[in-house]
């Protein structure tokens, strides 16, 4: 499966995004030998990932029915979510502005990283977006 279809196929009927994200953790903890505890999601595929059925199965009755980036965490077993919404503009000087976010938005990333303040720690991940696989 290719990254963007992977993604892309987590919002038809049938799909398994928790059993997809886990293989990826899986993949990443046997080349590194570190547990991944950081997801990270575009705008699009956390937005796609909110109303999956398979997501919203799983918490409608024990939570309040929100899905929020706590519960996304707790799903896939990390630590943390995040979603980039830095943005630049690509107009040239002058014009006027084009505004688009740096992140693809159909793109995640399960890394290992330190959730303390340092630079010391050692990181590795496995990023999924547009055809792309870096390991």
């Amino acid at each position: 499966m290719t990254a963007h279809r992977g993604i892309r196929q987590q919002c038809q009927s049938g799909s398994d995004p928790i059993g997809v994200i886990s293989k990826y953790k899986d993949r990443v903890a046997e080349q590194t030998g570190y547990e991944p505890n950081t997801l990270t999601l575009g705008r699009a595929t956390k937005r796609v990932l909110k109303q999956h059925p398979d997501i919203i199965g799983k918490i409608q009755y024990t939570q309040k029915g929100i899905i929020t980036d706590a519960l996304l965490a707790e799903l896939f077993e990390v630590e943390r979510i995040l979603t980039p919404s830095a943005i630049y503009n690509t107009a040239k000087e002058g014009a006027t502005d084009n505004l688009t976010f740096i992140v693809d938005s159909k793109c995640m990333l399960l890394s290992y990283g330190s959730v303390q303040d340092t630079c010391r720690k050692w990181s590795q991940g496995h990023f999924e977006g547009k055809g792309a696989v870096l390991r």
